[in-house]
């Protein structure tokens, strides 16, 4: 998990570690955060490097699934970070790396409520308020898939 926020977004990824790793077998590595937190492309950047990271390549290495969470804040370049993991994902499975999934939220991570979202063909930008780190909560078993 790579997250944009200092504190929120590690924290909840704590909290879920706290509550549900047992239960549903996961854990939640946020080690990738820093002090004064990341701007959504460098988020985008490093969830990119991790997943194209050779030792990653296939089922068995210890990453499963790699996640960029960060937000629209005030940041100007939401935009670029979407576009540089769709471009990566686009040709992930031919090089043999894992997608990067996104967990955005709009405006920010504290004012949403993980379980809500929107449909995917929405963009992100005019989604007021709203997140898609419910896609989270379904990878990792704890929250049910759409019918």
């Amino acid at each position: 998990m790579i997250a944009e926020g200092e504190v929120t977004e590690p924290d909840y990824c704590t909290a879920l570690n706290n509550r549900f790793k047992d239960e549903h077998q996961f854990y939640i590595n946020t080690r990738y955060s820093r002090k004064n937190g990341l701007h959504p492309l460098e988020v985008a950047e490093a969830a990119v490097t991790i997943a194209r990271d050779p030792r990653e390549r296939g089922s068995n290495g210890p990453v499963h699934e790699v996640w960029a969470l960060f937000d629209r804040d005030q940041h100007t370049d939401v935009r670029a970070a979407f576009a540089r993991i769709e471009d990566h994902n686009a040709e992930a499975s031919v090089n043999g790396y894992k997608d990067v999934q996104i967990g955005f939220s709009h405006p920010s991570f504290d004012l949403c409520s993980p379980a809500g979202g929107h449909a995917d063909g929405c963009d992100p930008l005019f989604r007021d308020p709203s997140t898609n780190v419910w896609r989270l909560l379904q990878s990792l078993g704890i929250a049910p898939a759409p019918r």
